[in-house]
């Protein structure tokens, strides 16, 4: 019988001759771009590692299996770490990042703040650089790891933190509109155009600027331009509002306000925070990696492993965003959209890493956390991947999303319309991830959301503690058939603790025909019924099946 301590040697000889396998490059905060990637003498950054690999891919020396070894800490991004097809493995050498052994490798999108000086009473000041030059306007920041919240009336930590509108107008000529609030609600602010209202609809959300304030008629005319939204996101009166980033609303710990004029950054330290040795960022990129494929060239055989990718931003459109489903905004006033039917009219807000045509790649063990947009994207050409093992949190938007958005509008406006085989994401899987704490800032993220794919696996997945709907399948309002969204397979998921803040969903929201698609042995339970969203008895489910829905099998 072999002892333990045998067994635990046999297995390190193991660990030992696969680490041995092929080649190996390496990089450390303190390397050097001008090193060679060893052990000893490691690269700085790991745009230089690809590139490494790119130029050997060139001259022909790649014959084997490539591992960047990524020792711990924070790498900061000056623009996305992009991957192109050049940049690809083989069919039978894979091209692996991973953090090395016992190492925390976070990937940031973010830069440090430092400099703070204690201001008035309990506040401490900073400055942004950039900022005052309007080359940049960040929207959020974090201190030693935590989302700090956006000075805000009524405060997060209120028993109730919204307030109520009574009265909202849009002129007939979407030139101007304004809100109204409750009495003694809004006060003197001093930089309005700072500052953003968010309407909670029934399951979007509308976030505006504000070009005025009239605090004695309680109300607030929204910057344009403007559009006319559905319904049942329209401003109406009776729905609940917050406000955020007025200065004269930073009135307790946590909070933070910067003036976009001048670039100071003003924040209200929590108990026990330091600020003269806290670690806080503000987020400079809306992408950290992309893979650009093309349909004849995907990018093939590229892995991530044990890596953190984290702090990204993501810049609220001159319009404002006017929430239609699951992060996706339109452009257009409602009747416009119905009748027009073009895929540029809506638009999704923007990932932290996103793929098109990349074939068989992973991310494994990694975490996608603290963004101000959502967090991955598997989009057009996206084959046999698979998104596995990873903790995705605090995340802006849609936590994990397959498909593309706009192919629905073609099949609407031309009867006929196929989608190129070459460019439907088929066999991916997303399986054993943590996802929680989705659409912090857009409500009406998701945990995990599927437009138009064909054999997507979505399998032991844990999501919870979201404002919406936990898994969303499927991105047509129809009941026709279609070859682009079917044999889809939703099975041993945990979700619950779901519509903590919104309506119309469920711990499995499905939309349109999906024939072959199967929803079995989730577990499924506290779907909650919203304190805040006007919404009907009747309108959040463990399975919500909506308009179009049929052709599942369900156990």
């Amino acid at each position: 019988m072999k002892t333990l301590a045998s067994v635990l040697v046999l297995t390190m000889q193991l660990f030992l001759l696969h680490a041995a396998e092929g080649i190996e490059f390496y990089v450390a905060p303190n390397g050097s771009d001008d090193h060679p990637g060893s052990q000893s003498k490691p690269f700085a950054t790991l745009e230089r590692a690809r590139d490494e690999i790119r130029t050997r891919k060139q001259q022909g020396s790649l014959a084997e299996p490539v591992t960047v070894f990524v020792r711990g800490g924070m790498y900061e991004l000056s623009e996305p770490l992009v991957f192109g097809p050049e940049d690809s493995g083989t069919a039978k050498h894979s091209i692996t990042y991973t953090a090395a052994p016992g190492a925390l490798v976070v990937v940031s999108g973010g830069s440090r703040i430092s400099g703070w000086q204690p201001g008035n009473e309990e506040i401490w000041t900073a400055k942004v650089p950039g900022v005052e030059e309007d080359q940049w306007y960040p929207r959020h920041l974090w201190v030693d790891g935590r989302r700090a919240v956006r000075s805000r009336g009524p405060n997060l930590s209120s028993e109730t933190p919204f307030w109520r509108l009574t009265d909202a107008q849009l002129s007939e000529d979407l030139n101007r509109y304004t809100l109204t609030v409750e009495p003694n609600r809004l006060g003197p602010w001093s930089n309005p155009s700072d500052t953003e209202v968010v309407v909670i609809g029934e399951w979007e959300i509308v976030r505006k600027r504000l070009e005025s304030l009239d605090a004695e008629r309680h109300s607030v005319t929204l910057k344009p331009p403007h559009i006319e939204n559905h319904r049942a996101i329209r401003p109406r009166r009776g729905m609940a509002c917050y406000f955020e980033n007025a200065p004269e609303l930073l009135d307790e710990p946590g909070e933070w306000y910067l003036d976009c004029a001048t670039g100071i950054v003003s924040y209200w330290p929590l108990p026990g925070e330091d600020m003269t040795v806290a670690e806080v960022i503000i987020p400079r990129l809306c992408r950290l990696v992309e893979f650009r494929g093309k349909a004849a060239a995907p990018v093939r055989n590229v892995h991530f492993r044990g890596i953190h990718f984290a702090y990204t931003d993501w810049p609220l459109p001159e319009l404002g965003y006017f929430g239609v489903q699951a992060c996706t905004h339109s452009r257009y006033s409602w009747k416009d959209l119905v009748r027009t039917w073009d895929p540029d009219s809506r638009c999704q807000i923007e990932p932290a890493i996103q793929y098109k045509y990349a074939d068989n790649c992973t991310m494994t063990d990694c975490s996608i956390a603290h963004t101000g947009g959502s967090g991955l994207w598997l989009r057009q050409g996206c084959r046999e991947n698979r998104i596995e093992g990873n903790a995705v949190h605090d995340i802006a938007g849609n936590g994990l999303m397959i498909g593309d958005h706009t192919w629905n509008f073609l099949y609407y406006r031309e009867p006929s319309f196929t989608v190129p085989p070459e460019n439907v994401p088929t066999g991916n899987v997303f399986a054993n991830n943590h996802i929680h704490n989705c659409g912090v800032t857009f409500h009406g993220g998701v945990g995990i959301w599927l437009a138009f794919t064909d054999g997507t696996v979505i399998r032991h997945n844990l999501i919870h503690h979201l404002p919406y709907t936990g898994i969303s399948v499927g991105w047509m309002w129809r009941e026709k058939p279609n070859t682009v969204c079917r044999r889809n397979v939703i099975e041993a998921n945990h979700v619950h603790d779901v519509m903590r803040l919104l309506a119309d969903g469920g711990c499995i929201y499905t939309l349109g025909r999906q024939d072959g698609t199967v929803l079995r042995g989730n577990l499924l339970h506290d779907v909650q019924y919203s304190p805040v969203a006007l919404q009907s008895r009747r309108s959040n489910n463990g399975i919500f099946f909506d308009q179009g829905s049929m052709g599942f099998h369900i156990e």
